[in-house]
């Protein structure tokens, strides 16, 4: 099923990516002023967690050593606000089946036979025993999760 993600229809900055539920740009402003207008001059921004990624367009558009260089490099902006700065909204629109956001309300939420990879965007991680199961994500998640999660020594086995 992953393999279907390259049919996504590619953003003209090179970036395919499941957009924001919420506005969120805006609290990023502590690494430049102009972000705290993002929402009204470029509208939506996306969630940097599962992207599809054209490196060829990036080496296109200098990403690196214009948008990098300066965003991330000399301001200290995060990996989601560097990659959105690239964009300005113009980033195809990823399939919510690929991004799953973990705890997040119903009708965000794809049907479960539609998911392809589920995402926990925030410091609360399953594996990490900071979750509980009413604040993340639906029963059902919880059930995938009990019956196909695997230890770290699995996963070296494999």
């Amino acid at each position: 099923p992953i393999r279907r993600v390259w049919n996504e229809p590619m953003g003209s900055c090179g970036i395919t990516a499941r957009s924001s539920i919420v506005p969120y740009m805006s609290h990023y402003k502590k690494y430049h002023e102009s972000l705290a207008s993002w929402n009204e001059v470029y509208g939506k921004s996306f969630n940097a967690g599962v992207m599809s990624i054209d490196l060829e367009r990036l080496r296109e558009i200098k990403f690196e050593r214009t948008i990098v260089d300066y965003w991330a490099a000399k301001l200290g902006a995060n990996d989601q606000v560097t990659f959105n700065i690239a964009c300005n909204s113009t980033h195809g629109e990823l399939s919510s089946s690929f991004n799953v956001f973990q705890g997040t309300a119903p009708e965000d939420t794809p049907d479960r036979s539609d998911w392809v990879i589920a995402h926990f965007q925030s410091s609360k991680k399953p594996w990490l025993g900071k979750w509980d199961r009413t604040t993340w994500g639906s029963e059902d998640f919880w059930t995938i999760w009990e019956d196909h999660r695997l230890s770290f020594e699995e996963v070296l086995d494999m």
